[in-house]
């Protein structure tokens, strides 16, 4: 969409009081995601009745998932442009400095993979970090989802596109490819590639960075994906792998009956391979169903997967889903609850897994520098994803040390979340 509007001759501002047209990419696939989203389009209503904005164009999940009520909703947004239609914004634009109003471009279920054509991509990271979608919609019909009905149905870019942006992002500065999809396990299966086929073309790209997976099914997780990560030195050992729960019935109810097997065993199969991966998972409480003894199960798993990281989320009832009509709802506050438990179990697990980092070495990717004598430096080993997971800070000691640059630290001490270490010379006592 950046891409477009460059071309066109448009300048993208950093702040939207000086912005002409404001455009919205939203969320929506649960609640908590469309009132985020809401709330944002609401705030930029008084930038067009009182600054100089000329017209807001809301994009994405909002539209595509609210298409016959969106405008009723919010009349005061000029156009919408569900996910199929996001080319389409120079034309939206053009319209709307006409005079041109309640554009609806969305309703259709998405069925469009979009390849960029050049090099003119904006990202918006604060970072050394970009991320890299390499498909689109989900093959998944998880009982408590909305994404495939949003989203559509799987569909994989081509590895040939994929490189060449990962080449323009690396050429731009970036350190850290973020490879993001619905699963980006299932990459290539309608195309008759695979994500193996992919991280080995992208590890054979020149200069020093990083490969990220995230977001995969247990499923998706092969031994010769494993394999393929230990024989590159480019790919982090880091696994994002939702397993929503433990239960065997719950995990039925959820529609994910075909994760079960694979749930079992998945901390035992990574770490066989290698030792020192650091899993990350998320998990869900009070779907309708879970019992004491089903979230007991999830508790016990939690503890003896030991996982870096976790992201707990309390069961959201979507409406169009079929877990929203199922029965046996557990209350808000129980699943807060259950939710609370886990998140304290999993501070301990942390807790005990980051101090054993002190005295460690590793290798830290600069994403910022903070200004000033006593400036800090700001970044994250393979250990830990943008965005989600923690930082690492080192004292700024030398002017070389640049955002992009990796450079050799040896961790001293957590800090909640966060790690301090110091940088790590060859020969050090």
């Amino acid at each position: 969409m950046t891409e477009c509007i460059l071309n066109e001759g448009w300048e993208i501002v950093a702040d939207p009081e000086n912005a002409d047209i404001i455009v919205i990419n939203t969320c929506s696939f649960i609640q908590d995601a469309y009132k985020e989203s809401a709330e944002t389009i609401t705030e930029m209503r008084r930038l067009k009745e009182e600054g100089q904005c000329k017209g807001i164009v809301v994009s994405g999940c909002l539209p595509q998932r609210y298409s016959t009520t969106v405008h009723t909703r919010f009349p005061f947004v000029d156009a919408f442009l569900g996910p199929d239609h996001i080319m389409e914004i120079t034309n939206v634009i053009k319209n709307i400095m006409d005079g041109q109003r309640n554009i609806i471009l969305a309703g259709e279920t998405p069925s469009k993979i979009f390849e960029p054509s050049g090099k003119r991509r904006v990202v918006f990271s604060q970072g050394a970090y970009a991320y890299l979608k390499i498909a689109e919609g989900c093959n998944h019909f998880c009982s408590f989802c909305t994404i495939p009905s949003i989203r559509g149905r799987y569909r994989s870019r081509s590895i040939a596109s994929i490189v060449r942006e990962a080449e323009n992002l690396l050429s731009a500065g970036f350190r850290e490819l973020n490879l993001i999809s619905q699963d980006t396990f299932s990459f290539g299966y309608d195309t008759g590639e695979t994500i193996t086929d992919l991280l080995r073309a992208l590890s054979k790209l020149g200069n020093e960075f990083w490969i990220r997976l995230l977001y995969g099914y247990p499923c998706g997780l092969t031994e010769e994906l494993l394999n393929v990560i230990a024989e590159s030195d480019k790919i982090c050992r880091y696994f994002d792998i939702p397993i929503q729960h433990a239960s065997e019935k719950i995990l039925k109810l959820m529609n994910r009956s075909h994760t079960v097997p694979f749930v079992k065993n998945m901390t035992e199969r990574i770490r066989k391979i290698l030792p020192n991966a650091v899993i990350r998972t998320t998990c869900i409480t009070g779907f309708p169903g879970e019992t004491n003894k089903d979230f007991e199960e999830l508790h016990k798993y939690i503890i003896e997967n030991q996982f870096d990281h976790l992201g707990v989320f309390v069961f959201s009832p979507e409406k169009d889903t079929k877990a929203d009509s199922l029965p046996n709802r557990v209350t808000r506050e129980e699943a807060e609850k259950r939710r609370e438990i886990l998140m304290l179990t999993q501070h301990d697990i942390m807790e005990k897994k980051h101090t054993s980092l002190v005295g460690k070495t590793d290798t830290l990717l600069v994403d910022s520098i903070e200004e000033g004598k006593r400036g800090r430096i700001k970044g994250r080993t393979m250990r830990f994803a943008p965005e989600i997971d923690g930082m690492v800070y080192i004292k700024k000691t030398n002017s070389a040390i640049k955002r992009g640059s990796f450079v050799p630290i040896i961790y001293t001490k957590l800090v909640d979340y966060d790690m301090e270490a110091e940088v790590f010379y060859e020969g050090r006592k």
